[in-house]
């Protein structure tokens, strides 16, 4: 058994395990399934207890980056904000004209969305940029040029954790950098924002969270 396998006896349950499943107080534009948990990240956001989190019930991938909460019938947004994704993902300009302008029409054509139009998104609308997104997501090293990286696009804490007592449990690169992260977990920390790995590090991560996201590069 692996160090950090073995830290994961030590984390809060909350933190990696769904509870059942959550009735949905809105209908899920993309069919009848229904949520294993309310779609909270550890250390990172938490839904009112009016909004409602909305899988997607065709999901391309085996997790969920970016997350739909519902605030009523006609009013969603998305954690993480999906700010400039359209031109991340090259589908402002891309060849799908009717994706363009569903991206365009949401103001996400633009490096820094307009809070009005991107936290009152259609749930309709929201579950299709979602899908588009992740059919397109992959896990990269970004290159700081100093032997420092970080990982594009930002992963949350619990699917770093995920990563770290899953397929990079007996990788030495990242072994200190998941142990700190883990016992943090542990003691119900949160991990300190300016935390800078190195590009080699970077890249292990990201080929972690690519393996547990299910994403073939």
């Amino acid at each position: 058994m692996s160090r950090n396998t073995a830290l994961l006896s030590l984390l809060p349950v909350l933190s990696l395990l769904s509870f059942g499943c959550f009735e949905s107080g809105v209908d899920n534009p993309t069919g009848t399934c229904e949520a294993e948990d309310d779609g909270s990240r550890w250390c990172y956001h938490a839904p009112a207890p009016e909004e409602t989190y909305l899988p997607h019930c065709d999901a391309p991938l085996e997790r969920e980056l970016w997350r739909v909460f519902a605030m009523d019938e006609a009013t969603a947004y998305m954690i993480p904000r999906p700010d400039g994704q359209g031109l991340e993902l090259g589908i402002c300009d891309g060849d799908d004209a009717g994706l363009a302008e569903l991206f365009e029409s949401n103001g996400l054509c633009e490096e820094n969305a307009d809070p009005d139009v991107i936290n009152a998104m259609d749930p309709t609308e929201a579950m299709a940029i979602s899908l588009a997104m992740h059919e397109r997501l992959v896990f990269s090293a970004v290159d700081y040029g100093d032997g420092s990286g970080a990982v594009s696009p930002w992963a949350p804490d619990d699917d770093r954790v995920a990563a770290c007592v899953g397929p990079l449990a007996d990788d030495g690169t990242v072994a200190a950098y998941c142990e700190d992260l883990i016992l943090r977990a542990a003691n119900g920390e949160c991990l300190d924002v300016g935390t800078v790995l190195s590009l080699e590090e970077a890249e292990v991560m990201a080929g972690g969270l690519n393996e547990i996201y299910g994403i073939v590069e």
